[in-house]
């Protein structure tokens, strides 16, 4: 309001009362500027024209709240020519008023005695984005020219005016002239109209009950996110990044949440029991494993507190066997479409990060193999079974850092059978054996084009028809799975069938799960049937893992370094036929029956073992060392002891003695039946190192 404007008020009053009421009007006015040096400028100017105490005015000034009264609004409207659209009792509160509207879109801020425009664009505050370690404002920008933008504002750009400007200018046609003051009254407006939201960094099941899609959310009814990516959930917002407009523009290449996208809520064509009965069609024993696994996934959380573990699905077989379309066909009722991650490619990051970023969901891995995965990513893998994630910093700080958790289940897929670790893959997943079929039915092959379909269709929610019996799960899992594995430990042993723990639990987290939705819903198989196949699938799973241990390599490469003469009979080892051998205890020896003749394999580890050390690394692998290797001997039922006095070629050594049988290899030579070294050897030789 320009001084002339309030001198004309005070001079058209006419008797004393209207210029008190004059006075009063401005007094007003003034209080309502925010600036106080500004304020007390007006005070002084005003004071002097009107030939007026200043404290006078002050007085008149301080006895009144910022807020105008209704009945002077009008009149400031008149005075400062305030659009249509603009609330004057807003703008003379604030300082400022903003338009839409065209060329006219703008701020227009007090200044001069009168309203300026000092920017050609507005914002409309969205929310929150309430992250610990990346905190903004999502805004609505609007020039009046081009279509509003939702856009992510860094925190510290509404609270400097150089980085506003630049912010601004970066996402277009949008310009700021005004200064920090100005840029001040903007804040202190919208300051409290950033409801707060929580970024859904995880997809899939959330701690505070429901499931969220990157598109919609399920907690027993399905909601989807507004045009900004917010959705409530009782009493708070949540954001999905993934659904939101502010993103809507990025390309391919920049989109950080391409990946999101893939865990999409479509409305599927068929049921969860429809859908099991075409996977028992298509892929016929192996449907055994992948249902009952969609449940494990799904509810992993609930499964992992048993143990603290949580078994893979393993799939190896030749190449187009149907391994990979399998594990397509369970990846598809959580996500459409998504490629599995390549383990011969990716970076870390992306690596661990596809571990974390879906909760209760699988993810496949393909190209599982021993030579090819990364010694890192390996051990990477083994540790997901135990919920170890990977350790990163936090927030760019040194000292500070954030374990990147393990989330999902996983769906290991490759040619060969992994044997690394002493078989520690192995050993925690369920695993499938893939071979190529060539007598598929027509039925199978309809079924097989009607499944792949219906995934194209999308399958993600028949989640919502397993996902409402959680309550169920979390309080039947636990004693359930005990009860089965108690009576399954028993069916075994009755059985006379070899198992491992860890296998006999893999196929119990199964049995527990078909078990508890077996009157929920229709499986392809019985609950009987069920537990017999899991039988037989601990027995064929636990004897794979004694078969293809670590010790199994190292005799296979026993036996061929023997074929190719580099460690020879009567040398580094010799084979006789015996029913009794002389073994070495503190220091002292004697003879040990053995019950009955038996092929008697002696062995002098020390020198064995560098030939085999330097095999395994000309074959680009990692050999155990003499003490990892003693020590796994030691632990096998073929294992006799040792003797320090054997003689092998007329020399003396000491040896480790094996029942050959148990070895499993044949080493090929004549063996000996000559049982020559029974002679009392010398009690003061000492054992060895090894």
């Amino acid at each position: 309001m320009p001084c002339y404007t309030l001198l004309k008020i005070c001079k058209s009053a006419v008797d004393v009362h209207d210029k008190s009421e004059a006075i009063e009007t401005i007094g007003r006015w003034i209080k309502s500027i925010d600036n106080f040096l500004v304020s007390d400028q007006y005070v002084a100017l005003i004071a002097k024209k009107l030939k007026i105490k200043q404290n006078d005015l002050k007085t008149v000034r301080d006895s009144f709240t910022k807020e105008v009264p209704e009945e002077k609004v009008d009149a400031f409207k008149i005075l400062w020519d305030f659009p249509d659209t603009v609330d004057a009792k807003e703008a003379i509160k604030y300082g400022f008023y903003e338009v839409v509207d065209g060329y006219d879109t703008g701020y227009y801020f007090y200044a001069n005695g009168g309203y300026e425009k000092r920017s050609n664009f507005v914002i409309t505050p969205i929310f929150h984005n309430y992250d610990t370690i990346e905190n903004a404002r999502i805004i609505k920008m609007e020039n009046g020219i081009n279509e509003e933008v939702f856009v992510e504002m860094p925190e510290d750009a509404l609270i400097n005016l150089a980085k506003f400007k630049k912010f601004a200018w970066e996402k277009g046609a949008y310009q700021f002239w005004g200064n920090s003051g100005d840029l001040e009254k903007i804040v202190r407006k919208i300051m409290h109209n950033f409801s707060k939201a929580y970024p859904l960094k995880t997809l899939g099941w959330q701690k505070e009950g429901f499931f969220a899609y990157y598109n919609r959310i399920f907690n027993g009814k399905v909601s989807e996110y507004d045009i900004a990516g917010l959705v409530k959930h009782e009493d708070t917002h949540y954001f999905s990044p993934g659904s939101s407009e502010i993103y809507k523009n990025l390309r391919d290449d920049d989109d950080e949440f391409e990946n999101d996208k893939y865990i999409k809520y479509q409305i599927s064509p068929i049921t969860f029991s429809q859908w099991g009965k075409l996977m028992r069609s298509v892929y016929g024993e192996h449907a055994y494993a992948g249902i009952p696994f969609v449940l494990i996934s799904l509810f992993r959380d609930i499964v992992f507190k048993i143990d603290n573990n949580c078994p893979f699905l393993y799939c190896y077989g030749q190449s187009k066997s149907g391994k990979s379309k399998f594990a397509e066909s369970i990846m598809n009722l959580f996500f459409s479409e998504m490629p599995a991650f390549n383990l011969n490619a990716g970076t870390d990051f992306a690596f661990a990060n596809r571990l974390a970023r879906f909760r209760n969901c699988p993810v496949f891995f393909n190209e599982f193999d021993d030579n090819v995965v990364k010694d890192e990513w390996f051990q990477a893998i083994k540790g997901a079974f135990d919920g170890e994630g990977r350790e990163r910093g936090k927030g760019g700080s040194k000292r500070k850092t954030e374990i990147q958790k393990v989330n999902c289940t996983l769906i290991l897929v490759g040619q060969y059978l992994s044997t690394k670790d002493d078989n520690s893959v192995l050993s925690r997943s369920i695993t499938r054996s893939f071979k190529l079929i060539h007598d598929r039915t027509e039925q199978q092959v309809d079924d097989y084009n009607k499944l792949k379909q219906y995934e194209k269709q999308g399958l993600s929610s028949i989640l919502t028809e397993i996902l409402p019996f959680r309550s169920m799960v979390e309080e039947k899992y636990c004693p359930l799975f005990s009860e089965k594995y108690k009576e399954m430990s028993k069916a075994m042993k009755l059985a006379k069938k070899y198992f491992e723990e860890r296998s006999l639990r893999s196929y119990c987290a199964m049995l527990t799960m078909v078990e508890l939705f077996a009157d929920i819903f229709s499986f392809p198989f019985t609950v009987d049937e069920y537990e017999n196949w899991c039988i037989n699938e601990i027995d064929q799973h636990s004897t794979m893992m004694s078969e293809s241990d670590i010790l199994v390599d190292f005799w296979t490469t026993i036996s061929t370094l023997s074929d190719q003469k580099i460690i020879q009979h009567n040398r580094e080892f010799v084979v006789e036929n015996q029913d009794q051998v002389r073994l070495t205890f503190n220091k002292k020896s004697r003879i040990v029956s053995l019950g009955k003749a038996t092929y008697v394999l002696y062995i002098r580890l020390p020198e064995i073992q560098k030939y085999y050390a330097k095999e395994k690394r000309k074959e680009g692998g990692q050999p155990l060392d003499k003490t990892s290797l003693l020590s796994y001997l030691k632990n096998r039922e073929y294992y006799i002891g040792s003797t320090h006095a054997k003689r092998i070629d007329g020399k003396v050594y000491t040896c480790h003695v094996f029942d050959m049988e148990g070895t499993g290899i044949d080493i090929g030579i004549e063996k000996s039946t000559t049982p020559a070294d029974l002679e009392n050897p010398s009690e003061d030789d000492d054992d060895l190192p090894f």
